[in-house]
């Protein structure tokens, strides 16, 4: 399916399968522990944009633009964990 055509669901199952395969293929098991440690990850990624997003956060190159897309994607990652 052309990128052009992929729906949010799309594109987060396939997100899914691939992280499926990566915890396959490193012995990875995703417990308890390891949701709450990937929520604790997003969320952080999420501040650190805001921060950037308001001019508190360094801002290593990125546009505003390309800050305020990651908060949209960390939002929406938070929010599916």
């Amino acid at each position: 399916m052309p990128a052009e055509s992929a729906t949010i669901a799309d594109i987060a199952d396939r997100l899914a399968r691939v992280s499926d395969i990566y915890a396959a293929r490193n012995g990875i098991d995703r417990n308890d522990d390891w949701f709450a440690l990937k929520l604790q990850e997003e969320a952080g990624e999420l501040i650190a944009e805001h921060l950037r997003l308001t001019g508190r956060g360094r801002v290593g190159g990125r546009t505003e633009a390309a800050s305020a897309r990651r908060v949209t994607t960390r939002r929406q990652t938070c929010w599916r964990w």
